[in-house]
């Protein structure tokens, strides 16, 4: 019983763990920053400036505003958030939402 609890105890430490490393970390082969620009569905413009290497995003929204978004672990695609903006995708797709507004559908040019 005793070496299931401890078998327990680090598979949880171990977990633990895992989940503190971003998944967003740049590789060797990742430039170390990204422009995009994406058109929205609701005629918007965004400017994201990906930083791999901080894991983090600058973007210039539509009405010329600036924001700094923080990665988010994901499984897949990239997630990145504050507290006001949120940007989520998976290739040239992507969704940006503003807090307590509806979410709007991006495509990335290019």
């Amino acid at each position: 019983m005793r070496r299931f609890q401890i078998s327990i105890a680090l598979i949880a430490a171990a977990a633990g763990l895992a989940a503190c490393t971003p998944r967003w970390l740049a590789t060797p082969e990742t430039p170390p920053t990204v422009v995009a620009i994406y058109r929205c569905d609701d005629g918007q413009t965004l400017k994201a400036t990906f930083d791999n290497g901080r894991g983090r995003v600058r973007m210039i929204l539509g009405d010329g505003s600036v924001t700094t978004l923080e990665g988010q672990p994901v499984g897949s695609g990239i997630h990145y958030a504050n507290d006001w903006y949120d940007l989520r995708g998976k290739g040239a797709e992507a969704t940006f939402a503003v807090k307590d507004r509806r979410s709007t559908h991006c495509l990335a040019e290019g």
